[in-house]
């Protein structure tokens, strides 16, 4: 499990220098220290993570080069089909 650092004594200690009462800045820092943790975590993305993110977009990477070349295979075909259509009806015109 990651682990997250906040210094409540530093934090503590600010909150006294500023005029808060010493008991009552203690629990400030901590309970500040708790709600940072754990948003913090829950937010903060793991090597595995990264690493399952990596292998999906290599994936979604794989399924777009497919498809761009049926694109442009198709695209091909057909453009060689008007060519012939030009050519043939420019033939058609000279005969």
């Amino acid at each position: 499990m990651e682990t997250f650092i906040f210094d409540t004594l530093a934090y503590a200690e600010k909150l006294t220098s500023a005029g808060m009462p010493e008991k009552q800045a203690k629990a400030i820092a901590e309970a500040q220290a708790d709600i940072l943790s754990k948003s913090i975590l829950d937010n903060v993305a793991t090597k595995a993570d990264i690493k399952e993110l990596e292998t999906k977009m290599e994936i979604k990477m794989k399924d777009l080069e497919i498809r761009l070349i049926k694109w442009f295979a198709g695209l091909f075909i057909v453009q060689i089909g008007v060519t012939v259509g030009i050519v043939i009806a420019i033939l058609k015109l000279v005969h």
